[in-house]
């Protein structure tokens, strides 16, 4: 139900062309901490590579909050929600729309709307100026690096921790590294404000502050109706994506965004999630959403590629990274934790432009950032130039900002040094892989991943578009000569020119190892995901030999037992071996190895995830694993191929549509490189020892009970 509506309160916007607020939403914009993100430009230093861009996070924010009700309105419309299944006469199909209808309920009692419209208004409140930049200044320095207990020390943080109670210690982070971190910050520390609009709705319609911070954080529990609200904040498919997408296509200049608003909107259906035994609900499309949501990730892939990450946005994002990090080197060490802190929650980018400009002796700021248009890229090499191997170790340096700085600043070193100019390094990737996008289907639900070729190829395609740039001054006559030098120190054929890629693959090992070692003395919660990806990679290979060499395995088991009893048994042995390869699969005790030696392998995400995957078996998609097995398959460690459908009387709650996957080891690539890395051949002896003898023994017991 809409509350405190104000019919004179329009916002004219040019994506949407009118956004209509409710009173207490025009309030609490009014705020200062709001009307900060009125000075923080949505895409950062953007507009010196598109002058049109100079839009701001409170248009955005408006934005999503615009998108959330319209996503919201959608959800609570039943005729809607049960228009695909609600005349398929089966058992499933009329609980299907009982449940739904149900959720509908849910959803529309109480105030929801206005408690999803104002979370997605907060929900950049605590971002940094200039966009992403300061993010990641953070990252790649590990001093710059705030916890919990930084910000508990610091008297403004810590009287707001006072006063918020037990809320700052079940939401706030014990180490912020990014706006979403920040964000809960802010909310607490304007919490006054925010209840003090709250607080005029009508008792009946009355919110809970700790509502818009489980939505915001994620942090819903077991509550349908408020994972629903998350899901329209921050998904796959999401307000959030959709008006950044739309709002900035629209102000670089693009005539077209690819995502048609309201029909995808318009597409999006409530639907039950069934994993591990549980049911919770999720957002996903039918079948006639689908082109509609490849179209929001064909649009999120051209905004990376020519917005994000294109050429001359990026290389002013760099300079500015560089100057910031400059001037913050000239401050006193103990004042750069809350220097940094007070950007994200109070600051706005002219105060980002006055520090900097401070510690260069006053010198412009626009001057200072024009140092970045002597520069030109002289050479991008895509991920794909290179080998497997090496897209494995790039991807490892992509995912720590610490490491992707040294690694640039090595490549750097390596050019002054051969050409004596300076130069300017970069590694970027486009990110995370879109695993939890659901179809609806009746009974159940198909993944699109499955379901559409365009989204099934995204995870190879953005690691092949991941990629290195060099930027260079732009000397008259030299530049191209630069081009073709830095060209064949990576790509030639001649072996004695390539000295270029043997010192940036120096740079790699060096850097993966360290990263190992840091996981392996303790494993670090920032090498995790470094881990989960090597473990699984190890697993999977563990699986494979063992898979292959389970003839052996039984050989020796057989020799053993004749031994044993001799060979007057050997019949019986043969005969047991023989009936126990019939009811209980070798796979069947790699999985019994694998549950029972959890600990052994390090995970952060459940083993039952990859359960699937290794026992040919459909497994859970929108999890961790997911998204680890996808990038082994695109990295080229692992094949993958589709196999039968499963029936519907196997797994309640699967459609019939759900395809089987099954993924071997790629016997090129795997091999080789585990092979080529002592660390990880290390791991896999004392993997494959384990499994082998897990498995001998668990074999042995069972044909000697077959035997007595």
């Amino acid at each position: 139900m809409k509350v405190g509506k104000d019919t004179s309160s329009i916002i004219i916007d040019p994506v949407y062309g009118q956004i209509e607020l409710f009173a207490h939403e025009r309030e609490l914009i009014e705020k200062d901490f709001l009307q900060r993100l009125k000075h923080i430009k949505q895409l950062g230093v953007a507009f010196y590579a598109y002058p049109a861009a100079t839009h701001t996070r409170l248009e955005h924010s408006l934005g999503v909050m615009h998108v959330a009700g319209l996503i919201y309105g959608i959800l609570t419309n039943e005729e809607i929600q049960t228009s695909n299944i609600e005349n398929i006469d089966t058992p499933e199909a009329r609980q299907l729309v009982s449940k739904i209808r149900g959720l509908v309920d849910r959803l529309c009692s109480e105030n929801h709307e206005c408690l999803v419209r104002i979370a997605a208004l907060l929900h950049d409140s605590g971002h940094g100026p200039f966009s992403h930049s300061l993010e990641l200044v953070l990252t790649r320095n590990p001093a710059l690096k705030i916890t919990k207990e930084d910000l508990e020390g610091l008297n403004k943080y810590g009287e707001v921790k006072a006063k918020v109670g037990g809320l700052w210690d079940r939401y706030v982070p014990k180490e912020l590294n990014g706006h979403e971190d920040f964000t809960v910050v802010a909310c607490l520390k304007n919490r006054d404000e925010i209840e003090e609009v709250l607080v005029k709705l009508p008792p009946s319609e009355r919110l809970e502050f700790e509502d818009i911070l489980k939505i915001l954080t994620r942090k819903t529990g077991n509550d349908d109706v408020l994972s629903i609200l998350s899901q329209i904040v921050s998904s796959d498919v999401d307000a959030d994506r959709i008006d950044y997408l739309l709002r900035d296509t629209y102000h670089a200049g693009f005539s077209h965004s690819g995502i048609e608003l309201y029909s995808l909107v318009r597409q999006l259906r409530l639907n039950p999630l069934h994993r591990n035994g549980e049911e919770w609900w999720t957002i996903g499309v039918p079948e006639d959403g689908v082109l509609f949501v490849e179209g929001l990730l064909i649009a999120r892939k051209y905004h990376y590629d020519r917005i994000s990450m294109g050429e001359d946005s990026r290389r002013y994002e760099i300079f500015l990274v560089r100057r910031i990090e400059q001037a913050l080197a000239k401050t006193c060490p103990e004042q750069r934790k809350e220097k940094m802190c007070d950007f994200f929650i109070d600051q706005k980018d002219e105060n980002v432009i006055a520090f900097i400009e401070e510690k260069n002796h006053n010198r412009p700021f626009q001057e200072i950032m024009n140092e970045a248009t002597k520069y030109g890229c002289v050479l991008e090499a895509k991920w794909r130039q290179f080998t497997a191997h090496d897209h494995y170790d790039l991807l490892m340096v992509w995912r720590n900002d610490k490491d992707c700085k040294e690694f640039t600043e090595t490549i750097e070193k390596e050019l002054k040094k051969l050409y004596g100019e300076d130069f300017v390094a970069d590694v970027y990737f486009h990110g995370k892989f879109p695993t939890s996008l659901l179809m609806s289907a009746t009974p159940g639900y198909l993944f699109l991943y499955d379901y559409s070729s365009i989204i099934g190829d995204f995870p190879a395609l953005m690691l092949e578009n991941g990629g290195i740039r060099i930027y260079a001054k732009k000397h008259a006559g030299r530049f191209r000569e630069y081009a073709s030098m830095i060209e064949r120190g990576l790509f030639s054929r001649n072996r004695d020119e390539r000295r270029l890629l043997d010192v940036l693959r120096d740079q790699l090992e060096k850097t993966t190892t360290r990263r190992r070692g840091d996981y392996l003395v303790g494993c670090p919660g920032s090498e995790q995901r470094c881990r989960n990806l090597d473990m699984l990679m190890l697993l999977f290979y563990s699986v494979h030999y063992h898979l292959m060499a389970c003839d052996e395995v039984y050989e020796e088991i057989a020799d053993e037992l004749r031994r044993k009893y001799g060979d007057g048994k050997a019949d019986a042995i043969r005969q047991a071996i023989d009936r126990r390869k019939e009811t209980l699969g070798i796979r069947t005790t790699i999985y019994r190895f694998i549950s029972s030696n959890r600990n052994l392998f390090g995970f952060s995400y459940d083993l039952r995830d990859i359960s699937g995957p290794l026992m040919t078996t459909p497994f859970t998609y929108s999890s961790p694993a997911h998204e680890d097995i996808q990038t082994l398959n695109a990295l080229g460690f692992l094949d993958e191929k589709r196999v039968l459908q499963r029936p519907p009387e196997v797994k309640k709650g699967v459609s019939w549509r759900t395809p089987m996957y099954t993924y071997t080891v790629n016997k090129w690539n795997l091999p080789s490189y585990v092979n080529d890395r002592p660390q990880l051949k290390n791991l896999f002896d004392m993997l494959q020892g384990k499994m082998r003898e897990s498995i001998r023994s668990i074999v042995l017991e069972e044909v000697e009970r077959m035997l007595q």
